[in-house]
């Protein structure tokens, strides 16, 4: 059982937050994978510019990889003009929007439920995802700055990974480099969304919110923060060393302090959200 044994907790994001994975995963990994199971060959130019655009540069960043693969394919046969020649997609669609955990075992069940082709090629791309991206762990590391700010909030607060991959594959990542040392509980995608992991830790340490604080790169991590009532702090794309160094120099103390308030907070949100426009899908 996970013990939370320190007055604070800070949950953190992995991909594209600490670990510099997120664009290799999605170009080497989560894109091509898509193409080759889909058969989207015909339209791939057209798929990579919807898929990046879905997972790096829109507010849609680091959401679930189901709902942005459903995203992807809406959003490419909206700018093609045609169906892709792939299964109704509208049963992925149902999983996305229906279902409170996006995990495989949950598309298992509801392709029991429903036999959809759509979720069958999901689930396969999913586990094919995983595969490759198990060869690719060794050459991701961690952001510049991310092992200070764990040696300085450890001594304070429980430190949890909160986020959408795979556990097995966040214990990999966080075990290769040291850093589950710093960390007392990883949370992945079998934990359900980032705000139910978070309200689940807060439950069993008995945190208040003005102790819990989530780190994160994208508009869906503020989401979560704002859904279990606790403090945010972005880390910007692209200025990932600078937004860590702040995190230890500038914002650590006031947090540990209780003295981290909502205009502050806000300040920092502008920031993210004008470097991650709005994507209609």
């Amino acid at each position: 059982m996970t013990r939370f044994n320190k007055p604070f907790l800070i949950a953190i994001d992995s991909d594209g937050c600490a670990f510099d994975g997120l664009t290799v995963k999605q170009r080497q990994a989560f894109i091509p994978e898509a193409i080759r199971v889909f058969a989207l060959e015909d339209v791939a130019e057209v798929y990579v510019q919807c898929a990046e655009e879905v997972n790096l540069f829109s507010h849609l960043r680091g959401c679930n990889r189901f709902e942005a693969l459903y995203c992807s394919l809406t959003l490419t046969r909206r700018r093609v003009n045609h169906p892709l020649g792939i299964p109704d997609i509208e049963p992925l669609e149902d999983f996305v929007r229906s279902q409170p955990t996006l995990s495989q075992d949950s598309i298992e069940k509801q392709i029991e439920t429903t036999g959809a082709e759509v979720l069958k090629l999901a689930l396969r791309w999913s586990r094919d995802c995983n595969e490759k991206i198990a060869t690719l762990a060794a050459t991701i590391d961690p952001f510049e700055g991310v092992r200070e700010f764990l040696q300085a909030a450890v001594a304070h607060a429980n430190i949890m990974v909160c986020s959408a991959a795979t556990k097995d594959a966040l214990h990999d990542e966080w075990e290769r480099v040291g850093f589950d040392r710093f960390v007392t509980h990883i949370a992945g995608q079998e934990f359900g969304p980032k705000d139910q992991q978070i309200r689940s830790a807060m439950g069993k340490g008995q945190f208040p919110p003005t102790r819990v604080l989530m780190i994160g790169d994208a508009l869906g991590d503020y989401r979560a923060a704002k859904k279990a009532g606790v403090r945010f702090f972005p880390v910007l794309p692209n200025q990932e060393k600078t937004s860590w160094a702040v995190a230890k120099e500038n914002l650590l103390n006031p947090f540990l302090a209780e003295s981290y308030d909502e205009e502050t907070e806000t300040g920092f949100v502008n920031t993210l959200q004008e470097a991650l426009p709005r994507c209609e899908v």
